[in-house]
C-alpha cells in the first residue's frame, strides 16, 4: 500500500481587504473607543441624581459638565457602531459584485458572518460583564445561573448589529443580484421605505407588545435593585417570561437595542454603502445627507415639545431621542467624508498618528466590545486599595452625585488596561480574536484570506479610497 501524502491548498491572501475608506474604519474605532471608556465610567457612576434633580449640574464648575455631557452623549450612541457597520457591509457586498464576484458566494459569506456573530453575541453576553462571569466576579457567587438564561431575553448593540447584517444581506443579494447592482434609484427607494415603515410602525408595535399581559417577577435576582411597579420592556419581566414566543418579542420590541426602531439605521446605513459603492459618489451627498440629519434632530425636538416621550440611558429608544441620535451620528459621518474622502486627503489622514490609533481599535473592535468583562480587574485593584476605606464597592454604581471627578478618575484608570490589551493583542495581529476565527472560517470555502487583520499592513500598506475626479489615494 503507497502512503498517499496530502498537499495542503495554498490560501491566496485577500488583498481587496487593504482597499479602505479611512473614514469608515477611524469612526468605528471613534466608536468602539469612546463606548469602552463610557462603559468603564458608567460601571461606577450612579448618575440617576442628574436625571432625577438636572439643577444640582450648576454645582459642578462648568469643564466638568461639559465633559460630562460629552460622555453621556457619546455613550448613548449605540446604534453609531450600527450605522458604520451596515455602511461596511452594504458597501463592500456591492462593490464586491460590482467588480464582477459571484453574488452567490458573496452572499454566502456574509450571511454566515452574520449568523455566526449572533451566536457569538448571546454567548458574549451570557457569559460576559452583565451574564455569568460578571455577576459572579461582582459578587463572589459562582452558583448562580441565572443571567445566563436571563440573557438570552436581551436584544443589546453586538444582537442588532448581526440581525442588521443579515436582513440588509439577505435585501442586498435580491437587489443586487442578475444585474441589478446598477439601479441604484430603485434600492435606495426600497432601503428608503423600509426605513420609513421602521420609524412609522415603532410606535405600534411598542404599545401591542407593550400591553400584552406580561408576568410581573416578585423577587429579583442577586445585586440587581427592584424596581417600582416594572413594565415591559424590563430585562428581567423578559427572563420571567421566558418563551419562544417571548423570545421573538424581545427582538423586535424588547430592552434595549430592538429591531423597531434599531433596523432604521441599519436600512439607512445601507443606503450610505450603496451610494458610496459608485466609482463617483455624488459631490453633495455630504450636504443632502447632513441636511437630512439636521431634518432628524429638528423633528425630534419639536416631537418632544410637542410632549411624546422620550427616551434616557440604559432605555428602549423613544422615536424622538432615536432619531435625534441618528441625525447627528449622519451628519458626523458626512463631515468625516467631506473633510477627506472628498477632499482627496484620505492618505495624509490615514498617516496621522492620532487617526492610526483610532484605526488600531477598529481593526478588532467587535472582539474589543467582549472585553467589557476586563473592567472588573482594575474596579478590583482599586477597591483593595481605597474604595473599602471610603465606604464604596467599585462594582456597583457607587459613585453618586459628589464623586464625578473621582469617577471620572476611576474610568480613566480602568480605560488604561484596555489600551494595554489592544497594544498586545496588535503585536500578534489580533490572534484569536472572533474577527481571526471568522476570517479563518471564511478562508476553508473559499480559498481566499483577508489580510485585514494584518496590522502592519492594514495600517501602514493600505489603498485609501477617495470621492475626488482623479480617483487616486
Amino acid at each position: 500500500m503507497h502512503l498517499i501524502e496530502r498537499i495542503p491548498i495554498p490560501v491566496k491572501e485577500d488583498t481587496s481587504s487593504l482597499e479602505r475608506i479611512v473614514t469608515l474604519d477611524f469612526l468605528r474605532g471613534v466608536a468602539i473607543l469612546f463606548m469602552t471608556f463610557a462603559h468603564c465610567f458608567y460601571h461606577s457612576y450612579d448618575y440617576s441624581w442628574a436625571i432625577e434633580n438636572p439643577e444640582l449640574l450648576l454645582a459642578y464648575p462648568k469643564i466638568l459638565v461639559g465633559i460630562g455631557v460629552l460622555i453621556a452623549y457619546l455613550g448613548s450612541w449605540n446604534t453609531f457602531f450600527l450605522l458604520i457597520s451596515s455602511i461596511v457591509n452594504t458597501y463592500s457586498m456591492t462593490k464586491r459584485i460590482k467588480n464582477g464576484k459571484d453574488a452567490k458566494e458573496v452572499f454566502r459569506k456574509r450571511l454566515l458572518s452574520g449568523i455566526i456573530l449572533l451566536f457569538y453575541s448571546y454567548f458574549i453576553d451570557a457569559f460576559g460583564y452583565y451574564g455569568y462571569f460578571g455577576y459572579a466576579i461582582r459578587t463572589g457567587d459562582w452558583s448562580n445561573i441565572y443571567f445566563i438564561w436571563a440573557q438570552m431575553f436581551q436584544i443589546s448593540t453586538i444582537q442588532i448589529i448581526s440581525l442588521s447584517i443579515i436582513i440588509t444581506t439577505i435585501i442586498n443579494y435580491y437587489l443586487l443580484r442578475n444585474g441589478k447592482h446598477d439601479n441604484d434609484r430603485k434600492n435606495l427607494f426600497i432601503y428608503g421605505f423600509l426605513a420609513l415603515a421602521i420609524l412609522v410602525s415603532t410606535q405600534f408595535v411598542h404599545d401591542w407588545v407593550d400591553n400584552m399581559n406580561w408576568e410581573k417577577p416578585t423577587v429579583y435576582p442577586g445585586i440587581v435593585t427592584p424596581v417600582i411597579e416594572p413594565n415591559w420592556p424590563n430585562p428581567y419581566i423578559q427572563a420571567h417570561n421566558a418563551s419562544i414566543k417571548t423570545f421573538f418579542l424581545v427582538i423586535i420590541a424588547g430592552h434595549l437595542e430592538p429591531i423597531f426602531p434599531c433596523l432604521a439605521t441599519g436600512f439607512i446605513g445601507a443606503m450610505i454603502g450603496i451610494i458610496l459603492s459608485n466609482d463617483r459618489p455624488p459631490k453633495k451627498l455630504p450636504l443632502f445627507a447632513s441636511l437630512g440629519g439636521l431634518i432628524f434632530i429638528i423633528i425630534g425636538i419639536i416631537l418632544i415639545i410637542l410632549g411624546l416621550p422620550y427616551s434616557l440611558f440604559d432605555q428602549r429608544p423613544e422615536i424622538p431621542t432615536f432619531i435625534i441620535q441618528l441625525g447627528g451620528q449622519i451628519m458626523v459621518v458626512m463631515l468625516f467624508l467631506r473633510i477627506v474622502e472628498y477632499r482627496g486627503k484620505s492618505e495624509k489622514f490615514a498617516n496621522n498618528q492620532i487617526v492610526k490609533h483610532f484605526r488600531l481599535w477598529a481593526i478588532a473592535s467587535l472582539s474589543i466590545y467582549w472585553l467589557e468583562l476586563v473592567d472588573l480587574f482594575p474596579k478590583w485593584i482599586l477597591n483593595i486599595i481605597f474604595a473599602k476605606k471610603i465606604g464604596k464597592n467599585l462594582f456597583e454604581h457607587s459613585l453618586g452625585y459628589g464623586y464625578f471627578t473621582i469617577a471620572l478618575g476611576v474610568g480613566a484608570f480602568s480605560f488604561l488596561f484596555y489600551e494595554l490589551i489592544v497594544f498586545l493583542w496588535s503585536r500578534v495581529n489580533f490572534k484569536g480574536s472572533f474577527e481571526w476565527f471568522l476570517i479563518n472560517l471564511q478562508a476553508i470555502g473559499s480559498k481566499t484570506k483577508s489580510k485585514r487583520l494584518n496590522v502592519k499592513a492594514l495600517l501602514n500598506q493600505s489603498k485609501y479610497i477617495v470621492f475626488t475626479e482623479d480617483k487616486q489615494a
